[in-house]
């Protein structure tokens, strides 16, 4: 039987697709846990200033990719006894129709911290301009003395994915949903769908169980110290 998660812990998963550069960053981390959270939500490719945009469109679309895993983790959390908030489970806007970048990333922030959410786990697929770049990262901000803890805890269950370019650590991320959040947050990036490999994999319905499961698996080990 998986270990269980206390009740009392609210988790949210937040599915998305981003394209920044990929860095290598580790952090020791504080060995006292605290609560979780777990969002989904849907985005279009980010640009961002080190990056080009990436103007072909992917065979798989990130919010088919993104939301079965987050659905599939709401699943295998709340089998280990975990209470799970989403921000959303179709594609819609979390905010409303048109909402700016800003708005919309305050929304979700906004459902973890009104929930008094223990954790936030943001579900990602991360893009960049050479499809030769791939892996699995997890990224945090220092904010809570857990957030790396946490990072870490799932990154070592999911940095073995078959299919993938293997582990790209744990990083610091100064993200909006990270630093705004005022729990443990982190934001998981499975693979790049920019790797023609990465994303034949990320097509396949025994991977987005397996992320799932493993993301779980990491999060209980989490609250389990």
């Amino acid at each position: 039987m998986p270990p269980l998660i206390p009740a009392a812990k609210f988790l949210l998963v937040l599915p998305r697709i981003t394209a920044h550069p990929p860095v290598m960053y580790s952090q020791p981390w504080s060995p006292t846990p605290s609560t979780t959270t777990v969002a989904p939500e849907f985005l279009t490719q980010k640009r961002s200033p080190a990056t080009p945009a990436i103007n072909a469109l992917p065979l798989v679309a990130p919010k088919s990719a993104t939301l079965p895993i987050s659905k599939y983790l709401k699943s295998a959390l709340e089998a280990r006894g975990a209470k799970v908030f989403m921000t959303r489970t179709t594609d819609v806007d979390v905010y409303g129709p048109n909402a700016s970048g800003v708005d919309e990333l305050g929304a979700r922030v906004n459902i973890a911290n009104s929930h008094n959410s223990d954790a936030f786990v943001s579900v990602h697929i991360n893009s960049f301009n050479n499809p030769s770049v791939g892996g699995i990262a997890t990224y945090y901000y220092s904010k809570t003395g857990n957030d790396a803890r946490l990072a870490q805890k799932v990154q070592n269950q999911i940095a073995n994915v078959p299919g993938f370019n293997g582990d790209r650590g744990i990083q610091e991320g100064n993200l909006y949903v990270l630093r705004h959040t005022n729990m443990p947050a982190i934001l998981v990036e499975l693979g790049f769908i920019s790797n023609p490999n990465e994303e034949r994999a990320l097509k396949s319905e025994q991977t987005e169980q397996d992320f799932a499961n493993r993301i779980a698996a990491g999060i209980a080990s989490y609250f389990g110290g």
